[in-house]
């Protein structure tokens, strides 16, 4: 049986305890999967594992029978419930929860957001904070900030929708020029296939040109577009 004493009280223990004590939070672990998480990652930082292992993936394996997705799991849990402490709202209490925060993980900001309006919204619902109104939420978000693609060549200018079609005219006869030239340098002497070679090197040339110039103006037609889209 552990001893109470042993179990650090704070988050702020658990960064400073001895493997004693974090192994004794483990034990009690079913209390909360966040405090598992922070004893793990404590123990996987400061590399007091090596006491009695050679690798983390076998201290957990090993001393507590966590595979290392699991143990990973459980880690990146405690690192985006620590995201949430300090703004103050009541975090997430079970693993379904922190999954869907989890994509977040480094936009600390994101993560307080969602989980906020997520709270909101189950709160309008009058239904607990589920996994499936975070995911929800998140998705709705990223689908919010997903920054708008350039305009179909059918709505550009005339002159640069002129030019557009032009490119891509001249890039589907890109694979026949090549398969043509291979056929007919198999025809020519060498002097002639240097020509034909020099010839093509010019095409091909003005083709990169031709490639920058339409990459160019899709550019300038996206910057043009986002401010509109907002």
């Amino acid at each position: 049986m552990t001893s109470t004493a042993l179990v650090p009280q704070t988050t702020t223990d658990l960064a400073n305890a001895s493997l004693p004590e974090l192994e004794a939070v483990i034990e009690r672990g079913q209390q909360t999967f966040y405090e598992v998480g922070a004893a793990l990652l404590t123990i996987r930082e400061r590399r007091l594992y090596r006491d009695t292992h050679a690798t983390f993936e076998d201290y957990c394996q090993e001393r507590w029978d966590f595979g290392r997705h699991y143990a990973n799991r459980l880690i990146e849990s405690a690192e985006v419930i620590a995201l949430l402490v300090p703004i103050g709202t009541k975090p997430p209490t079970n693993e379904a929860q922190v999954r869907e925060l989890s994509p977040l993980k480094g936009e600390p900001e994101a993560v307080e957001a969602v989980w906020r309006e997520a709270n909101e919204r189950a709160a309008e619902r009058e239904q607990p904070v589920t996994a499936a109104v975070i995911r929800e939420v998140r998705e709705e978000r990223a689908h919010r900030e997903r920054p708008a693609g350039p305009r179909p060549i059918e709505h550009w200018p005339a002159a640069t929708r002129e030019a557009g079609r032009l490119l891509t005219a001249i890039n589907e006869q890109t694979s026949r020029i090549q398969r043509r030239w291979q056929e007919a340098a198999l025809a020519l002497t060498e002097d002639e296939r240097n020509v034909l070679v020099q010839q093509l090197g010019a095409a091909m040339h003005w083709l990169k040109r031709a490639d920058k110039l339409q990459a160019s103006a899709v550019r300038r037609q996206g910057a043009q577009q986002q401010p509109e889209a907002r």
